[in-house]
């Protein structure tokens, strides 16, 4: 059996997990970024690998219980850098550990735990005969992501989404925006990029007295 976080995310007690490590799990769901030093030892478990780390006994392998609520959990299989990148501070995530140990993780992981029921709903929404648009997205859209965001590679890399994009987004207001040097985080990672989009959009979609963004010295 393979760890996948989304599935792991609809477990029970996941969110317990994370309560009890919030600073650490934070730090390096934050701080792990392509190309930063890592401290040695870690990971411990792949975190795209199999759900609990071989024994080199074939018998254990082939008897023992696939109780995933017992496999290492995601912030065990993430690498724990050596510093903070430069645009997330010490302030930062202090401000963020704090609000996750106000509020717990429920309500986040239950997002994963409502996807199935989220796409029963809109299944029946999207609908033609309900007066729905099928799969594709009909309004005006954009679309941005970081080169490095390891969704981009889950999805087949940039060639394979801009194929799906055409399919699915025909009223994309420009070409799909790629990032570089950005991962997961672009909000916080090209901020004032993903602004000059967002106003860019708003004027492309609403029309505007002045003078969208020069989006090209930022690409």
């Amino acid at each position: 059996a393979q760890f996948h976080y989304i599935l792991y995310h609809c477990l029970p007690r996941c969110e317990e997990e994370y309560n009890k490590n919030t600073e650490e799990f934070l730090y390096r769901i934050y701080g792990y970024r392509k190309g930063c030093s890592i401290q040695p030892g870690t990971p411990e478990y792949p975190i795209t690998g199999p759900m609990f780390p071989p024994t080199g006994h074939k018998e254990i392998a082939a008897t023992r219980t696939l109780d995933a609520t017992a496999a290492p959990g995601w912030w065990e299989r993430i690498p724990r850098p050596v510093d903070l990148p430069p645009w997330f501070t010490q302030k930062d995530l202090d401000y963020v550990v704090g609000e996750f140990k106000r509020s717990g993780f429920l309500g986040g992981v239950s997002w994963y735990r409502a996807a199935d029921k989220n796409f029963d709903m809109m299944k029946e929404l999207l609908n033609p005969k309900n007066g729905g648009h099928g799969e594709r997205i009909t309004v005006p859209s954009v679309f941005m992501i970081g080169e490095d965001d390891a969704v981009l590679a889950f999805h087949g890399g940039k060639a394979k989404v801009q194929q799906r994009l055409r399919e699915y987004l025909p009223a994309l207001t420009r070409d799909p925006i790629f990032v570089p040097n950005c991962g997961h985080w672009i909000q916080q990672e090209a901020s004032t990029l993903v602004n000059d989009v967002l106003l860019d959009f708003l004027a492309r979609v609403l029309g505007s007295q002045g003078q969208p963004p020069n989006l090209s010295s930022r690409l």
